[in-house]
């Protein structure tokens, strides 16, 4: 075996032929010669690590109503996200002081 046409593996230092060399990026700047188990290993921790960050979905939607007793408007509003994601306040006259829920039937 030729040495020039031989690599080392950064993760497990063995000696491996230039064609079974894998190129595995471990972030944007750097790159690492490994050999083909080491790759496959590296492949296997990746894929865990993103399958542990998916989102979670959002439960389903409850509703309430809202009424606002200065200009009389009647809307709804999802109670989860409600004071969350949005301040509650009514869509027609931008007040929140004279908000009141409605009772469901």
């Amino acid at each position: 075996m030729d040495i020039s046409s031989t690599r080392t593996c950064e993760q497990c230092k063995a000696a491996i032929p230039l064609a079974n060399v894998r190129l595995v990026s471990k972030n944007q700047d750097r790159t690492s010669l490994l050999c083909p188990q080491c790759a496959g290993k590296f492949k296997q921790r990746i894929s865990l690590a993103e399958g542990k960050s998916k989102i979670e979905a959002l439960p389903p939607a409850e509703y309430v109503g809202y009424k606002c007793t200065r200009c009389n408007y009647s809307f709804r509003v999802d109670a989860i996200k409600a004071g969350l994601t949005h301040k509650l306040l009514c869509p027609y006259c931008g007040k929140s002081e004279r908000l009141v829920q409605l009772k469901k039937k």
